[in-house]
């Protein structure tokens, strides 16, 4: 990408902003002994907005927090139900979500009570667990770690969400922002394959093929932006959607759940869940009372803003960016990373300057008066 694009697109913002990362992006470290990539698109975060915070950070100072799958608020996945999930049931033993739960105990056990150079293949951190020093702690379904209901293998679950979405209040006080996601040259690198011996009858051409088939392939996935590769997590997709399609209305998630609504997905987490934070609506949930908080929405477009165009925004009105595009955006797979954090940075430093301009005006008045 050419320097001009990131010297037009750089959005530095007075306040920090807060990455709060997904359920895969534990730490401000590259995994495998630093020869994969972090999380986040570091390069460019440090080239448009070098006044960001990644993961930690105290509560004494103002920020803007902007998260990313499980780091964000609204983001729930049927995914969670699909593996066995349940806020009812104990999980399956020996099921999809007991073996990934054990999968990562096993990982984090060794690598911080027997092999400590684990974690640079993948440090998963996790301090809050340094107390639980049993095995039965991760691979008993009864064990406080489990029964606690305290994981993102719980919290994900509809049903979890729009309990802790009755606990918003006030929400009038922030402003909310959403960003929802939504090969022919393949077939003929198999045919020169399949053909190979008839095309280039000697050994040694038939291993220089191979071998520019290699490097052209590898140069490729290297260009390849993942997040609008619908085939990177077709098989997640199709996992969700099908689980969540078979979902009858007689035994719904929560009150008022509709399957037809929850099947559409970015290959993780249910593109329905991300519009605004919804909450149970019935006899039940009347029961508890709620002080005030804002449920409507709006759909604004990133792109369009500019100097002369700025969206009025509401506090307390959840404000939602569609784009087309899967789980991975806005992480290091994204190659248009950097202009989605252009136009948010541009947002934040628009609704900073319209608050002061308000508060100014407010004190002016004030002292006149």
């Amino acid at each position: 990408m050419p320097l001009a694009v990131y010297r037009v697109t750089m959005e530095a913002t007075a306040d920090p902003v807060v990455l709060i990362h997904g359920v895969f992006g534990w730490g401000n470290k590259s995994p495998l002994f630093n020869l994969l990539p972090n999380y986040w698109p570091v390069a460019e975060l440090n080239r448009i907005n070098p006044n960001h915070i990644i993961v930690d950070v105290g509560k004494e100072h103002p920020v803007h927090l902007l998260g990313h799958s499980y780091g964000a608020t609204t983001g729930r996945s049927t995914l969670c139900n699909a593996i066995g999930a349940s806020l009812k049931d104990d999980l399956p033993v020996l099921g999809p979500g007991h073996i990934a739960v054990a999968g990562i105990g096993l990982l984090w056990k060794l690598q911080n009570f027997y092999f400590p150079w684990l974690k640079h293949v993948y440090d998963l951190d996790l301090g809050h667990w340094m107390n639980n020093t049993t095995w039965e702690m991760f691979y008993s379904t009864r064990s406080a770690v489990h029964t606690s209901r305290d994981l993102a293998l719980y919290d994900l679950l509809p049903a979890r969400r729009v309990q802790r979405n009755s606990q918003l209040v006030e929400m009038d006080k922030v402003h909310l922002l959403s960003v929802i996601r939504e090969w022919v040259m393949t077939f003929g690198v198999v045919w020169l394959l399949f053909r190979r011996k008839r095309l280039w009858p000697t050994r040694s051409l038939r291993c220089a093929l191979c071998l520019t088939l290699i490097a052209m392939t590898w140069r490729k996935l290297g260009k390849v932006d993942y997040s609008k590769v619908r085939s990177s997590l077709w098989g997640l997709i199709w996992v969700i959607r099908s689980y969540t399609s078979s979902m009858h209305k007689r035994d719904p998630l929560y009150d008022g759940f509709d399957s037809a609504h929850w099947v559409h997905n970015d290959g993780i987490v249910n593109t329905y869940s991300q519009v605004y934070p919804r909450v149970e609506q019935g006899a039940a949930a009347a029961v508890e009372p709620r002080r005030p908080r804002s449920e409507s929405h709006m759909s604004i477009d990133l792109e369009v803003e500019n100097d002369s165009h700025t969206t009025a925004l509401i506090k307390g009105t959840w404000h939602t960016h569609r784009m087309g595009k899967n789980h991975l955006c806005g992480t290091h797979w994204d190659k248009e990373a950097h202009h989605l954090y252009a136009h948010v940075f541009k947002l934040l430093n628009k609704w900073v300057a319209q608050n002061n301009s308000v508060a100014d005006s407010t004190t002016t008045t004030t002292c006149a008066t």
